[in-house]
């Protein structure tokens, strides 16, 4: 079954964890950022996996801090190659849920 996040970004199943609900909105922003579609899905795709594994993990959205993507890259890398661009994505889907009033500011 397909989840549909935005007209441009559809993922294979729906998103779960703290970040799911955001997940159509930072869609946008990035669209209005200039990216290119498959940046988009790209990005899209990566902050679902973190937001699944924030749930794995038991973190509540009040909890997130900047300590966890790092956290999640080293245990998604134990699975899967990394990309050279993850850590920037994760910072920028950070820094848009802090501006969004999302998470806490640190």
């Amino acid at each position: 079954m397909e989840f549909l996040i935005n007209d441009d970004v559809v993922l294979s199943r729906a998103p779960e964890g703290p970040l799911a609900a955001h997940l159509s909105t930072f869609a946008k922003w990035l669209t209005a950022q200039g990216y290119a579609l498959t940046s988009i899905h790209r990005r899209v795709l990566l902050a679902a996996c973190f937001s699944r594994w924030l749930q794995r993990k038991g973190v509540a959205l009040r909890h997130i801090t900047s300590d966890h993507p790092s956290r999640y890259l080293r245990d998604r890398a134990r699975q899967v190659q990394p990309c050279l661009g993850d850590a920037a994505a994760l910072r920028h889907l950070m820094e848009f849920m802090r501006r969004e009033g999302v998470i806490a500011a640190e």
